[in-house]
């Protein structure tokens, strides 16, 4: 129940830089690949890397939400159960500022069994990492590269952006069009800064086909950093569009 890196060197690190939050954001990557938890005082994390994963708990039920937030009955690891909880073991190379959030830091973990001690079966990040051991046995070190796409969506009507400088509505194919790449530079520039802030080193962005779509790649890397990555690129994303 080891958590991965050392979160007590993580936290020294945060404070030298003047950065010391006053709460952090914790959370776990479901297998809908949605990032649910909880915001808890500096304190909380303080304690978790002197005392152990098992000082902050978390219901493992969370791994079986549908998209939509609601607990399947059929995999029999929510109310059918008792509703039981797990215990939070943090990524301690994710502690990082939150963007835009001042005063706050996240935090990613996976979820363990607080009797065994062993990962939770269907945390997803756990179930990677078990892939990644079987390749190990056999030689192999997966390298991957992930990429999102997304939309720019106008906050007043769910409908493409206007274009920020003629006011018009996108529309048309604009796939790796420069010019519209350009006229977002400001909330493309955010969001890869922000990305760096949170640990995710981008490789290029682009615009896709779509009206308002575009697209950011990552760096390649061992598999489990690059779903990591993928993650912090996906939140700053939003907080930056936001």
């Amino acid at each position: 129940m080891e958590s991965e890196g050392d979160l007590t060197a993580a936290l020294a690190a945060l404070t030298a830089e003047g950065r010391a939050p006053d709460a952090v954001e914790v959370f776990a990557v479901t297998l809908n690949g949605v990032a649910r938890g909880k915001r808890v005082p500096m304190a909380s994390v303080e304690k978790l890397a002197a005392e152990g994963p098992g000082s902050l708990r978390f219901q493992t039920s969370l791994m079986g939400l549908d998209i939509f937030g609601a607990d399947v009955a059929a995999s029999r690891i929510a109310m059918e159960i008792g509703d039981p909880d797990g215990v939070f073991v943090p990524l301690a190379h994710t502690l990082t500022p939150l963007p835009f959030r001042k005063g706050m830091a996240t935090l990613q973990g996976m979820l363990a069994d607080p009797a065994s001690g062993a990962l939770c079966a269907f945390d997803p990040r756990a179930v990677l990492l078990r892939v990644v051991d079987r390749a190990a046995a056999m030689g192999l070190a997966p390298v991957i590269a992930l990429e999102i796409e997304f939309y720019l969506i106008d906050p007043e009507t769910p409908l493409p952006a206007r274009h920020p400088v003629t006011r018009e509505r996108l529309a048309g194919y604009q796939v790796m069009d420069l010019d519209v790449l350009d006229a977002f530079a400001p909330v493309i520039a955010d969001m890869e800064a922000a990305a760096r802030t949170l640990g995710a080193r981008t490789l290029s962005v682009l615009s896709e086909f779509g009206h308002g779509q575009f697209e950011i790649n990552l760096a390649h890397m061992d598999a489990a950093r690059a779903c990591d990555a993928l993650i912090a690129l996906k939140k700053a994303v939003r907080a930056a569009a936001r």
